[in-house]
Parts: C-alpha cells; sequence; structure tokens
C-alpha cells in the first residue's frame, strides 16, 4: 500500500485499510492456542530494510515451563498472511529449530517453532525471526526520501520484561519517534531506537512508529555532490542579485 489511501499519515498506518493482515483488533478478536509457559522476557529488533514497505522481525524469548505441564512447541500469530512472510528461520544456543508455517482463521499466520525437547527446567532462551511488510508512508524527493512507519508488539501470554530495538536503514536520519525512546548510534549513520515497555498482560497492545529521512540507495555520490554545489551556486547568484538590487543604480 502507498501513501494515496489516506491523507494523513498517522491515520493511513493505523486503519484497516493500510494493512494487508490483520489489526490490533482482530488479532484480539479471535481463537489463539494455549501455550504452556511462562514468558519471563522477550526482545523484539525490528530491522528496517531498504526497501522501506518491509523489515526483518527477530524476537529472543526466554520461558519457563507453567507450573507441571511441560511443552516441545512455542507458537505465534504473525499478522500477515504467508505469501508476504520470507526468510523464516528459529534457533536455540546449539543450533538451528524446526519451524513451521500455518494459515489461521483470519489474515495471519500461525508460526510453530520447535523445540530439541521438552521444557522441563527454566530458564530455555530461544530465537526465530522472519521478514514481513511493514506499514509505511513514504515521501520521494529526486535525491532523499522521508518514511513513517509503525508496527506493534503483542503476546497471547503476559510478559514481565520487555524490550523493543528499531533499527533504521544505514546512513538515515530519525525525526521522530513515537513513544519517544533512548535513541543510540552504534555505528555511524546508522541510528537505533530502543524502547522499554511496561509489562505486557495476555493480547495487550505495544505501539510504536518512526520517522526518518535518507538519500535514496544506490544514488551516486557525484550526484548528490553536484546538486549540493548546484544549490549553492544558485543561491549565490540570487544573494549577488539582491544586493545589486537593493544599491541602486
Amino acid at each position: 500500500m502507498h501513501a494515496s489511501a489516506a491523507s494523513d499519515p498517522v491515520e493511513y498506518l493505523y486503519a484497516p485499510e493500510g494493512l494487508t493482515g490483520e489489526t490490533a483488533q482482530q488479532y484480539r478478536g479471535r481463537a489463539h492456542p494455549v501455550l504452556c509457559f511462562v514468558l519471563v522476557s522477550a526482545a523484539l529488533r525490528v530491522d528496517l530494510l531498504d526497501d522501506p514497505h518491509r523489515a526483518r522481525f527477530t524476537f529472543e524469548c526466554v520461558v519457563e515451563p507453567a507450573g507441571e505441564a511441560a511443552s516441545q512447541e512455542w507458537t505465534y500469530d504473525i499478522p500477515t498472511p504467508e505469501g508476504e512472510i520470507a526468510g523464516v528461520h528459529a534457533w536455540d544456543g546449539v543450533g538451528t529449530l524446526e519451524t513451521e508455517l500455518q494459515p489461521t482463521e483470519g489474515k495471519a499466520t500461525r508460526l510453530r517453532v520447535r523445540f530439541r525437547q521438552l521444557v522441563h527446567q527454566a530458564p530455555y532462551r530461544f530465537h526465530y525471526a522472519y521478514v514481513a511488510p511493514v506499514r509505511a508512508v513514504v515521501s520521494t524527493r529526486v535525491l532523499t526520501r522521508m518514511v513513517v512507519c509503525s508496527g506493534w508488539l503483542i503476546f497471547n501470554i503476559p510478559c514481565d520484561a520487555i524490550r523493543l530495538t528499531i533499527q533504521l536503514p544505514r546512513g538515515s536520519r530519525l525525526l521522530k519517534s513515537a513513544p519517544p525512546g533512548e535513541v543510540a548510534v552504534p555505528e555511524p549513520r546508522w541510528p537505533q531506537v530502543r524502547h522499554a515497555p511496561e509489562r505486557l498482560r495476555s493480547l495487550e497492545t505495544s505501539h510504536w512508529m518512526v520517522a526518518y529521512h535518507r538519500r535514496k540507495v544506490g544514488l551516486p555520490l557525484y550526484v548528490w555532490t553536484a546538486s549540493q554545489l548546484a544549490a549553492g551556486l544558485v543561491g549565490w547568484l540570487i544573494g549577488r542579485a539582491l544586493d545589486g538590487w537593493m544599491a541602486g543604480p
């Protein structure tokens, strides 16, 4: 979807017609599988890609068995149709874990991660990742583009400790984030925004939004340099003309 879908970028990002998958309300309104775990902590890193309409989502989860129950599988519903999801994989401290995608009753896809054995003892740490669409409004200029994108984090069981990191594309300049977060630049011209939402209840949603400015990918440096020189020359000529006009005959 593109910005023409609505005049207000914020309205577009949260309106159902701005989504290819489910809204948070639709997500909460349908049945979810029962997980026999306590979600001790979770971290989500969202890497915004060169394509402003897609992102890589990487989860790190630490779980404990719920009471006497033990399970060998984790499920997570991705609010996107299966055909738009790519690069799915999962792993733990030993190596790769088996994954499977299944359609759900709504416009979402159920990701199943199978562990090596039943989780009897705590804690157990594992990761899973995938590439999926992200809601975005893009304003394109000759040499640059401004992007506003948003998303949300949700689990169908409570989580006491949450960490959220939004990694902007390399060469970006952050304009604004909501809610305001800690801005870090671990590498030059590669900013990220870090949030620590409060405890999430079951099916409670934590929204995020970022706006950033970036030079177009693949634009030769000499083109950008020439544009800056041309702009400077035009400004100098206009200044001289104004000086002459104000000086009079």
